[in-house]
């Protein structure tokens, strides 16, 4: 199987305060994304693959703060046929790199611009339905939720997002 999705994520940061751990912000966020995805179905509907995301991201709480993101990791789906129709439940775990700049101004007001990097983990889990056009290609909606675990500050984001994807399920030989 091959094929893609785009999607618009919509998201909240909570920002805990170690030691007590009491969330002292709350950063609204968008990220524009295009995810292909490859697998390899292992026995009949089970399929096991990749899924890689690039994403440009941006923030309404900060003066025009701007992220890259590249992400890859294994997903696992099972399909539940009926017709032209399959429902499947997924889980994926994605390793993630990220590059974000921001501009804004010094003490004296002087323009600065901010650049950081940042890796992260997340874990997703969703369901879907798949709608086959043709026998090999199939239209795909999922709801998801994931959640984002940064590890240089253990804040975390909760997002619940919607994926329209295309697949193109290969033949088999025989």
């Amino acid at each position: 199987m091959i094929g893609g999705s785009g999607s618009l994520i919509s998201s909240k940061t909570h920002q805990p305060n170690p030691p007590s751990n009491i969330i002292v912000g709350v950063t609204t966020n968008a990220t524009a994304t295009i995810s292909p995805t490859v697998g390899y179905f292992v026995i009949n509907n089970l399929m096991a693959g990749f899924t890689t995301s690039f994403s440009y991201g941006w923030s309404t709480n900060y003066p025009e703060p701007r992220s890259s993101t590249v992400s890859i990791g294994p997903l696992l789906r099972y399909y539940f046929p009926f017709r032209k129709f399959a429902v499947f439940p997924e889980v994926a775990g994605i390793g993630t790199w990220q590059y974000l700049r921001t501009k804004g101004q010094d003490s004296n007001g002087i323009p600065m611009t901010y650049t950081t990097k940042a890796n992260r983990s997340s874990y997703r889990a969703g369901a879907g339905i798949a709608w086959f056009v043709t026998p090999n290609i199939g239209i795909e909606g999922v709801a998801a939720y994931r959640q984002v675990n940064f590890t240089s500050d253990r804040s975390w984001q909760s997002q619940l997002y919607l994926i329209l994807a295309i697949q193109f399920y290969l033949p088999t030989k025989n």
